[in-house]
């Protein structure tokens, strides 16, 4: 039976697999939209501070719209272009170019972007990681143990998802007590936006998806009527059957009389 499964992160930082990508998914959904105070509030930000910049977020996308709107009537003044002379289309354009603004290369390069003028060798060599990145090395660092207070090694190390972003994972190992633990976080800084991926699994090949949970997303499936609460899973680097499976180990842990409270047979 098909259902939904919906992933809503405040700080843009969650993702679910495109298999078809860089073409559209036909049975995924994503929404972007503006953070309000309280989600800002959730992410750490102070009373003052979200405040200012869920008001700085709506007034730039007040500025987007309109200039979305100019937009739209320039292109409708470019539909009635075949009912002007060719003396003022000609006028119209030149205007136009003269407003225009493009890029150096060096812009272009300095910015990250792809530089179709090179060679696929060029534009990947290019991108290339130096020598001495450390996001090229699995870094190791002592840190006490959670559990017997012993130095223990933390191993840590940069990890890249196609079409989306580098992640960090962090694997704690203490070799007097056998404790063992990992965390997954994501690299840089929040999005631009606040993020919402729905995705309709309809086979079993939409539960081999890989999905990336930042530790602020909360996500919910509306044909249970369930609702998982963000930080209740931490961060989760897995697929969708992993991130089902994972969901029923921490109902069971959690909430032990919901199986019943008779005494189990031994």
């Amino acid at each position: 039976m098909p259902f939904t499964l919906i992933v809503d992160d405040p700080s843009g930082n969650s993702f679910i697999e495109n298999p078809a990508a860089p073409t559209a998914d036909q049975y995924c959904k994503k929404t972007h939209y503006l953070r309000d105070l309280a989600a800002y509030q959730f992410m750490g930000y102070p009373v003052d501070q979200a405040t200012l910049q869920a008001e700085h977020d709506r007034l730039k996308e007040k500025q987007l719209e309109e200039i979305n709107s100019k937009d739209a009537k320039f292109i409708g003044r470019q539909k009635a272009w075949v009912k002007q002379t060719k003396e003022e289309q000609e006028a119209l354009l030149d205007k136009a170019t003269a407003h225009a603004t493009k890029p150096t290369t060096e812009a272009v390069a300095q910015a990250g972007y792809v530089d179709f003028s090179k060679s696929v060798e060029d534009q990947s060599q290019r991108n290339e990681l130096a020598e001495d990145d450390p996001r090229k090395s699995v870094m190791k660092f002592p840190t006490p143990c959670y559990q017997c207070d012993k130095t223990g090694n933390v191993q840590m190390c940069f990890s890249s998802i196609p079409f989306f972003k580098e992640i960090i994972i962090m694997a704690f190992v203490c070799d007097f007590c056998g404790y063992r633990n990992s965390e997954i976080k994501e690299g840089g800084g929040i999005g631009d936006k606040a993020k919402r991926v729905t995705l309709t699994v309809d086979s079993d090949q939409d539960l081999n998806r890989d999905v990336f949970k930042s530790q602020t997303a909360k996500f919910s499936i509306p044909e249970l009527e369930f609702d998982m609460e963000p930080g209740s899973l931490g961060s989760l680097y897995t697929t969708v059957e992993g991130l089902l499976a994972k969901l029923i180990e921490e109902l069971e842990l959690n909430n032990p009389f919901g199986q019943g409270d008779s005494a189990q047979d031994q």
